[in-house]
């Protein structure tokens, strides 16, 4: 799925890397890098100083990159899977969440938030419990085949130290990609509050048609924000999502010792209650 062709250095293609077009979004990275998005009537570009200008057509191929001095391939490829093909994808018309996911029963369940909320961390413990782990930081949703389905990616799971040191894992390991191919409907999504740090029993709670809107859309990505039709698109498919699967918001306290009454609470959850089918939704 969208393979990505690094142009070698020497490549008269080198020439041609120097993004055009509408910049849509611009950051500043944590060493003052800059990040951006371009979309123009020929290539789309993402430049991420540091490491790489990648460009892709309408309809996501081909996908090239150009690399930054000392970036070896491997390491793109990497990166590329876990930041840039999502982008792509969304762009030609799928969405995705920032959310860890899990394979429970032949249905994913993903787990979105923000940074150091513990989606990685949940995801990974499920996985050790059972489960197998599906996605890490980026989850791509098909919300336009007649039922709401997730697509697999490579990805390699990432967690914060404690946690890695928790699971008896290196953060410096070098991990292997985690394959996954083919498609898996979606049992449930999960929004994760804040930790507590005061002790409290974990509490997932389904969230309302209008409650799980504002939480998916709240950590969805999107390539192009600006572009009237996208947007329209990018809006429906989630009022689609919204509707057609169990959404939960989930509110727990800090501390290993209290994860697994945490595990327990979303597979009850989900367990629980069933998608439904897009034609009923609707």
């Amino acid at each position: 799925m969208f393979p990505l062709t690094i142009i070698d250095e020497s490549s008269p293609e080198r020439d041609a890397f120097k993004p055009n077009g509408r910049c849509v979004s611009q950051w500043t990275g944590p060493a003052g890098t800059v990040r951006a998005l371009y979309s123009g009537e020929e290539w789309n570009w993402i430049v991420f100083e540091g490491v790489a200008t990648f460009r892709f057509r309408r309809g996501g191929r081909p996908v090239e990159a150009l690399l930054a001095k000392g970036i070896d391939r491997r390491a793109a490829t990497d990166f590329y899977h876990q930041h840039i093909l999502p982008l792509v994808l969304q762009d030609s018309g799928l969405e995705v969440l920032h959310a860890s996911a899990i394979l429970h029963d032949g249905r994913v369940l993903g787990f979105c938030g923000e940074k150091g909320c513990g989606k990685s961390t949940i995801a990974y413990a499920l996985g050790r419990r059972g489960c197998r782990q599906y996605a890490d930081d980026a989850l791509v949703i098909d919300a336009d085949a007649g039922r709401i389905e997730a697509v697999a990616l490579p990805f390699s799971p990432r967690m914060r130290r404690a946690s890695a040191q928790f699971f008896g894992q290196d953060t410096d390991e070098d991990w292997h990609a985690r394959r996954h191919s083919g498609r898996h409907p979606i049992g449930a999504l999960f929004v994760l509050d804040e930790p507590r740090h005061t002790y409290s029993e974990p509490e997932v709670d389904r969230l309302s048609d209008l409650a799980a809107l504002q939480g998916v859309l709240s950590h969805a990505r999107q390539f192009d924000a600006t572009a009237p039709s996208s947007h329209r698109r990018h809006l429906q498919n989630f009022l689609d999502i919204a509707l057609a699967l169990p959404v939960f918001s989930v509110r727990y306290s800090r501390g290993f010792d209290r994860l697994d009454r945490l595990m327990s609470a979303v597979i009850r959850a989900a367990d629980g209650a069933k998608p439904t089918a897009l034609s009923q939704a609707s």
